[in-house]
């Protein structure tokens, strides 16, 4: 019996079979981050540069190389999955130098076994596999666009009332990156001088003491603070939805109704690449996949400087220095006539990079010495920004706040792979053990606690008195104030305050 040409040359589909599983993974999970120009440029890159790997092994079979067409396959298959997939993973990208290389050469060596193993109910298994597995990420990937179309359905919770503003001057909710309170600043992460809360005092803010995050990291924390209502928000699929408005989303929903403009701004496509349902969805930078990436040859090489300079000649956009962008928005729509709802979130001081290892002096070291620096760029941005809006925008209302706290604590709770949203459904023990460099309570100040200042300090005296004080009541808080005191959702209604008791910093 003649044998397919599948499996005579094994190693060209399973190239492909790889290479296209490992693409669909990556578009599963980072689909809201792309633009549609991006996401075509991102597709075009990977099957041109698959398409090039083909061609190379494909020569050597055909010249009858065959240990070097499987050799070459092998190492091309390793580079794609590690760049399309592993990399991004903390875990990995948190190797030393010689654990990276025995990882990398690891990887290679596991690779080869598919490529050089004749067997062919075996090589059938793999190819079967790979095929259903691409079904799956495929589902999945697609599964994200079912899930915002059903979500668009959803209504606005039955317990809220858009209520109705006496006073309508603009309201700006700006959040800054992993900007922790001076207690956590010093106490958890022994920084001296935390800079931002100094510049804070200066400007004469109410400080709004024992804030937590209800859930996070940033896409989860942001957008739960304009969901208000933590059941509503664990309704909806794509958590992702509420920043630009693409589900009925009760923060925007009162401010519309009350004669408001909406607006979003942030440096990358992080948070979307669609306006949606926002009167303005500022973005600086239209190349926003990138910016998070660890490594430069991410996903292939997509983001290297050469090829993202490449597709800026390609792309009719014009990229703008951020928070700038933002500050000129503001003078902008402060001479409106209509008033505006300015949201915006600012990557500064930022948080413990990705791998980092509590139980490593080296890793604190480092983010101490980036925080220390950091805390001062914050600080300067801060000022400029109350600058402007004092100067252009005096009867504005401006509130100031972390979005998550410095996450030193990654993998202490048994969650090294990724981090639980919420700290406070950690079943495992407490205390934790012994060679824990944070007690659990600790852990949870580490990843809720932040900082949150209001503007004017006299302004909204009778509200946001709470004490612990949820970060998704701040939009319940506004309302409040600017209705003359009619609450948009019950009066008994708590989101979560008393939850965070045990765990207050101040």
């Amino acid at each position: 019996m003649n044998k397919s040409n599948v499996f005579r040359f094994p190693q060209v589909s399973l190239l492909i079979l790889f290479t296209v599983l490992a693409g669909f993974w990556t578009l599963s999970q980072n689909e809201g981050e792309f633009t549609a120009s991006e996401m075509k440029f991102y597709c075009l890159f990977v099957v041109g540069v698959l398409f090039l790997q083909i061609l190379g092994v494909g020569l050597l079979a055909w010249l009858k190389q065959s240990v070097l067409s499987k050799g070459l396959a092998t190492v091309f298959a390793a580079f794609n999955i590690y760049t399309l997939v592993l990399v991004h993973n903390a875990r990995f990208s948190g190797l030393g130098e010689p654990l990276w290389t025995l990882f990398i050469i690891g990887l290679t060596l596991c690779f080869a076994i598919p490529f050089f193993i004749r067997q062919e109910n075996f090589l059938k298994f793999i190819h079967i596999s790979s095929v259903i597995f691409i079904l799956i990420s495929a589902v999945d990937f697609l599964g994200n666009f079912k899930d915002a179309f059903r979500d668009s359905f959803h209504s606005l919770p039955e317990n809220f009332t858009a209520v109705d503003f006496k006073q309508k001057p603009n309201v700006y909710l700006i959040s800054f990156d992993a900007m922790v309170p001076e207690a956590i600043a010093k106490n958890i992460i022994g920084i001296k001088d935390v800079a931002y809360v100094t510049a804070f005092e200066k400007a004469n803010v109410r400080f709004i003491p024992n804030t937590f995050a209800d859930v996070i990291p940033t896409q989860f924390s942001l957008n739960a603070l304009m969901a208000m209502d933590m059941a509503y928000y664990d309704k909806i699929e794509n958590k992702r939805s509420f920043i630009r408005n693409a589900v009925p989303t009760p923060g925007y929903e009162i401010f519309r109704h009350n004669g408001y403009k909406l607006q979003f701004m942030f440096s990358n496509t992080y948070f979307g690449g669609g306006v949606d349902n926002l009167d303005y969805y500022g973005i600086a930078r239209k190349d926003g996949l990138c910016q998070h990436a660890i490594k430069p040859y991410s996903f292939m090489g997509f983001c290297l400087p050469v090829t993202q300079d490449f597709i800026a000649t390609l792309i009719d956009t014009k990229n703008y220095p951020y928070p700038e962008m933002l500050f000129d928005r503001i003078k902008k729509t402060a001479a409106m006539d209509e008033p505006w709802l300015t949201y915006a979130y600012i990557y500064e001081p930022g948080h413990a990079k990705n791998s980092f290892n509590p139980h490593k002096d080296s890793d604190w070291e480092e983010y101490r010495t980036q925080l220390a620096k950091n805390v001062k760029t914050a600080a300067r941005l801060f000022e400029e920004l109350m600058a402007i809006i004092n100067k252009h925008d005096p009867e504005a209302i401006t509130l100031i706040f972390g979005d998550h706290g410095a996450m030193t604590s990654k993998g202490l709770l048994n969650d090294a792979s990724r981090m639980l949203i919420d700290s406070r459904t950690y079943e495992g023990p407490k205390p934790l053990s012994k060679d824990t460099p944070l007690t659990y309570e600790q852990v949870v100040q580490d990843r809720h606690a932040v900082i949150n200042a209001i503007y004017p300090a006299d302004v909204c005296s009778d509200n946001f008195k709470q004490n612990p004080f949820s970060l998704v009541r701040t939009v319940r808080e506004l309302a409040k104030c600017l209705s003359g005191g009619q609450d948009p959702l019950p009066a008994d209604y708590q989101p979560n305050d008393e939850v965070w008791r045990d765990y207050m910093y101040e």
